[in-house]
Formats: structure tokens, sequence, C-alpha cells
């Protein structure tokens, strides 16, 4: 952190050089570059005036260039405060438009920033990361110091809603040592505001409290309601944290308050599913599930994404309190996004049964292949017969035989294509259920040469992950064999998520264990880095799911996660339920990576390490002895190498 900060003072004092001589843009085009705090303040707190105001005028307006662009960037600004998430979209794209026509770059960078907060708000948190850094390396180009700062700030925010709650507080003071050098009180007040609700998110309650008071007297100062609104709804989430209700009740009560007189839409979701958990914590059941159910028709209907998950989530509770299981059950998956997905067994038994249906089809239309043939020899014997009876008859007979066999012919033809096309579609199902389950290149080879079977390969550089939870033989002699395998499950499905997400191959799971590889079936540079990604992922996502857990007061899955890179053998074992595993020295240090691990912790060997220490930073903790290979050093990695580093 302190040399975070000392990095982000050198290059506020470096682009205040560049800040005497900015950009040749008309103030008035950049509502974000005004100087003075009134202008927020009036965006802030109102909104709807100045909505109406530029709708009118855009309507009105047949104009073009950097004008244009201005207004459109303030009506956009304005529709974000109002909760209009849509419209905000649409003008901040029309006002990056005019401002391309004119060749104004800031102008089109502050569009982009905005379009970055609508996608966070949505929760696009990619798409909103994306639009922020690329409109922050234009503020860095430029030296605009108001625009880099919020960057700053909303990435934070962004970094918070992912759980990452250290990241998010260093680009916060990254974004407050600028707004210092700026002495823009309001944007103090905001960072202080996100930065007191990091800190009340990881249960740091004292720090929070301390935050949120400097912020509050900046926002007291400022006359700002929307920030004093905020305030309250903090103090509320930290006083039900500490178990005094009544207290906790009084301060949302009062944000809702401030928040329905400026018809602040996300204030009023957030704070009205508050004061439902508050009721809920009360026992104030019918209470709760009013404010409750009005919150998540808001919030879907600006498509709060988070706030909806948080919605169903209290909701949950709330009908899990009342004995209504059934309920609860429905706002439980709403909550989690379950995804319908096949396991392995079922897919498989699928296959085969495609597999046999298949056979079946290819039966029947060779039965009735021989059915017709028979049909044939028939017609030929009667028409023999009856050509040696009349000669007249004879010849009758043979023109209706040979009528009658191209007709049958004609029949069997039809059969046939129909057959090939019945085959044609369950063929297509049997390839997509076995791609689901085997690599690409893997299933076409099964496919090519079923009878062959799969050619093992070798593949010089692999980066292996195992993961466990410690205690588990403890944690399951706690739970029922259903509690336990659906617990289990909850888990193992975020991890599946964040595989695909990182394009990893999943090897498979033994009880607690998760097995999962990089850089197969085919090589790429990156697999080592996006390994480490995906591990450092699970395991925030293990912590979010602990905290839930611990508020349940069940037992805790702490996952120790290990990563080795080296050389595997890979290969389809069996011919009947078959599946894709990895074999050789370096599963086997993995597996040692895991074990010597810590929990909550992300335990890399030294081949590992050389290949992403120039991407994550590391901390070495001594020597394991691995069988064959001497001793091996270990490294924990703490977090990515911040991305300010590349300004």
């Amino acid at each position: 952190m302190r040399i975070f900060c000392c990095q982000m003072l050198l290059m506020v004092l470096g682009m205040g050089l560049f800040a005497q001589s900015p950009p040749a843009s008309p103030p008035e085009i950049h509502p974000e570059a005004f100087p003075g705090m009134d202008h927020d303040l009036i965006l802030r707190n109102t909104p709807q005036i100045l909505f109406e105001q530029l709708c009118k005028e855009i309507s009105e307006d047949s104009g073009s260039g950097a004008e244009l662009g201005g207004k459109y960037l303030l009506y956009a600004r304005a529709a974000f405060q109002l909760g209009r998430y849509d419209d905000c979209l649409d003008a901040s794209r029309h006002a990056r438009f005019f401002y391309h026509q004119v060749h104004d770059s800031l102008g089109a960078s502050f569009a982009r920033h905005l379009e970055g907060r609508v996608h966070g708000r949505w929760g696009n948190y990619s798409k909103a990361l994306e639009l922020q850094r690329s409109a922050m390396d234009y503020f860095a180009k430029s030296g605009h110091l108001k625009g880099i700062a919020l960057c700053q700030y909303w990435i934070g925010i962004t970094h918070e809603n992912l759980g990452r709650y250290h990241t998010a507080r260093t680009y916060y003071s990254g974004a407050m040592g600028i707004a210092q050098v700026l002495k823009d009180s309001l944007l103090q007040a905001n960072i202080l505001n996100h930065e007191g609700r990091a800190w009340r998110k990881e249960r740091q309650l004292d720090n929070a409290l301390s935050a949120h008071e400097k912020s509050y007297a900046l926002y007291v100062a400022l006359n700002d309601q929307v920030g004093i609104s905020d305030y309250h709804n903090n103090l509320g989430s930290i006083f039900r944290r500490k178990g005094e209700l009544n207290t906790a009740l009084a301060h949302f009560l009062k944000a809702l308050e401030i928040q329905e007189e400026l018809n602040d839409i996300e204030g009023i979701t957030d704070g009205t599913i508050d004061i439902g958990r508050t009721y809920l914590q009360m026992g104030a059941f019918q209470s709760s599930r009013n404010y409750l159910e009005r919150a998540l028709v808001m919030a879907q209907k600006v498509r709060l994404k988070d706030d909806v998950r948080y919605a169903h989530q209290v909701m949950s509770h709330l009908y899990d309190s009342l004995n209504d299981y059934r309920r609860s059950l429905y706002h439980y998956r709403q909550m989690v996004d379950i995804r319908d997905s096949l396991r392995n067994e079922q897919t498989l038994n699928q296959i085969d049964q495609l597999r046999q249906d298949q056979e079946i089809q290819r039966q029947r239309a060779q039965m009735a292949q021989f059915k017709l043939q028979q049909e044939i020899r028939a017609n030929r014997t009667q028409q023999m017969v009856q050509m040696l009876i009349l000669g007249l008859i004879f010849i009758l007979l043979v023109l209706g035989g040979i009528l009658w066999r191209l007709r049958l012919q004609r029949r069997h033809n039809s059969m046939l294509t129909e057959t090939n096309d019945q085959l044609k579609v369950e063929q297509e199902k049997s390839d997509a259920l076995l791609l689901n389950i085997l690599p690409a290149e893997i299933a076409k080879e099964l496919r090519e040469k079923p009878q062959d079977g799969v050619r093992a390969r070798n593949h010089e550089e692999v980066s292996v992950l195992f993961c466990d939870f410690e205690g588990f033989s403890q944690i399951a002699e706690q739970l029922t064999p259903e509690q336990l395998v659906d617990q289990l499950h909850r888990c193992f499905e975020g991890l599946d998520r964040i595989v695909e997400e990182y394009k990893l191959e999943k090897i498979k799971t033994i009880g607690d264990a998760y097995m999962c590889a990089s850089g197969i079936p085919s090589r790429h540079e990156r697999a080592a880095v996006d390994i480490v990604r995906a591990a450092l992922d699970m395991q925030v996502w293990l912590e979010w799911l602990n905290r839930e857990r611990a508020e349940a007061g069940m037992p805790l899955f702490r996952g120790r996660i290990g990563i080795h890179t080296g050389p595997v053998i890979a290969g389809v074992v069996g011919i009947r339920k078959f599946a894709y595993d990895i074999w050789g020295d370096t599963v086997n240090i993995a597996s040692r990576m895991e074990s010597s691990g810590t929990p909550g912790k992300v335990n890399i060997s030294e081949s590992t390490y050389e290949l992403v220490k120039n991407h994550f930073i590391c901390t070495h903790r001594g020597k394991i002895l691995a069988k064959n290979k001497g001793e091996i050093d270990m490294y924990f990695v703490e977090e990515p190498v911040p991305a300010y580093q590349a300004l």
C-alpha cells in the first residue's frame, strides 16, 4: 500500500505538469470537468429537473458535433442518477458518436466511462472494467486528473462488488490522492463512503464506522442529500451487524425517506432490502415480506443484478423462517443461479442409450429391407406361375409385376431416407453429449476410431491444480448425507464456472478433492497464468460462500489449493463410462503442493512460479521434498500485479 501511494503521488505530481495545459476543449462540452462542486451537487440532488430540461433540448436540437455531444453526456449523467440505465447507456453512445465526429477524444472518454458505470450496475463486471480502463488510458495520456480519479474510483467499486476488497481499497487510495490534490470534496466523500462499505463487508466495523463518519462530515458541509442518505444506510448496516436492530432500523428508515424525496431508484432498492432484512431479524415477518417484494420488483425492473440476488437471498431466509420451504428453495435457487447441467454419469448413460437407439434403428431398417425383398421374390414366383398358365395373362402379369416392383422400390427408398435422417439427428445428439465430457480433439478421435480407443499423449508443459477442504471428515460427521452432497455440489458448481470462464479442462472430483488442468489438450502461452487467476477466484468464491455459511451457523469449507507445472500423459480410461485423465509426477507434485498448502491460500511450485512471477505478487515459503525430484521451492500467490503499474 505504501508503494502504491508513493507511485500515485508521483503520478499526480507528474500529471500536474500536463494539467497546466489541458486539451483545448471548451469546459461546457465536458460536464465532468466543470470547476467547483455546485454542478455535481445539482446533478446528484435534483437530477429530474436537469433530465427533463435536457430531454426537451435534445429533441429540439438538430445540430451535431461537440455541443450536442456535451448535452447527451449531461443527459446520460442525469439518467444514471435517476436509475434509468437504458437511457444512460443510449445517451452515452450518442455522445461518443458526436465527439468522434469532431475528433474529441476527451469527451468520448467520459462517455465510455459512463458506459462502464452502467455495465457495473448491471453486473457485467468484465465489460465495466474494460471500459473504465480504456477511458483511464486516455485520461492518463492527456493528464486529466479528474478523469483518472473517477475511473480509479469506479474500478474500485467494481472490484468491491466482486469481493476483492483489498484491490478495491488500493484503487480508492489512488483516487483519493488525486481528489485531495484537486480539493474535490464531493469525490473525497464518495471515496470514503465506498471505502467504509469495503471495510464493513470484511467485518472491520470500527474501520468502516470511521470512514463513514469522515464522509458524513463532508456530505453535511456540501448539503449533499444523496450522500447523507448513503451515510444513514451504511450506518444501518453496521448496527445491524452489531445486533443493535432498533438503531439500525431507524437509520434505514431515515435513508429511505431521503431517497424517496430524491427519487433515487438504486438507493431506494438497496434501502428497502436492508429494511426487509432488519425486520426479518426482528421477527416481523409480514413487514419484512412487504419491503422485500417491493425491492425485488424494482431491482428486476432496472436490472440491478446484485440487488436482485440480495433480495432473493433475504427472501429465502424469510420463507425458511416461516417454514415455507418450497418458496425458500425457489428464492435460494434464484440467488445462486443454478444451471441445470448434466453430470458425467448421466451424460454417459444418455450416450449409451442413444447408441442403443441407433442400433435398433439400423436393425429396423435391415428388417424392412428384408421384408421388401421377400415381397419382391413372392411376386416374381407368382408371375412365373401365371406365365405358365396363360400367355396373355403372363404378359399382363409381367407388366403388373414391373409396376409393383417400382412402387415397392420407391417405398423402400423413402423408408431408407427417413431412417437415415433419424440416424443423423441421433448422431448429432450423441456428438453434442460427447463434447460435453471430453475435449473436442479427443472426442473427434474417439468418434473416428471407436474400436481403437483414444491414443495417450505426452504433454511437455501442463499446469495441474488440486483443491480439497480442510477437516472434511469432521465436517461430514456434522451433516446428513443429503446436506453433505448438496453443499459439495454448490461448492463444485462455483469451481466449475470459474474453470469454464478461464477455459481450463476439468479432470475429475474424488470426494472433496477437485482437479483441473491448463494447457491440455492444446498448449498455449498463458496456461499457467490462467490457472493461477482461476485459483485466486476459487478462493474468493469459497470465502464468499463461507461468510454465508458462518451467518447460518454451518461448518466452513476452507479450501487448500496447490498448482504445479510439468509434463503429463493424458488419455481416456476404459471402454464404457470412460473418463479423460492425466498421469505423471506432475500430478503427484501438484497434489503435494495442495497438501502442503494453507487454507485460503494458493500454493504453487517453483516451475509454476517461473511462468507467472511477472503477473502475480508471490511469497516464498520454503522447500518440500518430492519423490524423484528432490527439494522443490514453494510460493504463496498473494494477488495479481496491480493494473496501475501499467500507467
